[in-house]
């Protein structure tokens, strides 16, 4: 049996939900993402550009 699942990261939650709607993953809404038998869903709280994440 397979246990590993795909890992999608959005920029936010609605993103996150049109990845789940076009890719016909049928999800449960967690607490911060969505899953399901084969996926993760989730999305970042704010957008970081590189210049911050190298501070």
């Amino acid at each position: 049996m397979n246990n590993i699942k795909k890992l999608i990261i959005s920029e936010k939650p609605s993103v996150a939900k049109e990845f789940a709607r076009v890719l016909k993953v049928d999800a449960r809404a967690q607490n911060g993402y969505l899953e399901s038998e084969d996926y993760v869903i989730t999305w970042c709280v704010r957008t970081f550009s590189y210049n911050e994440l190298s501070r």
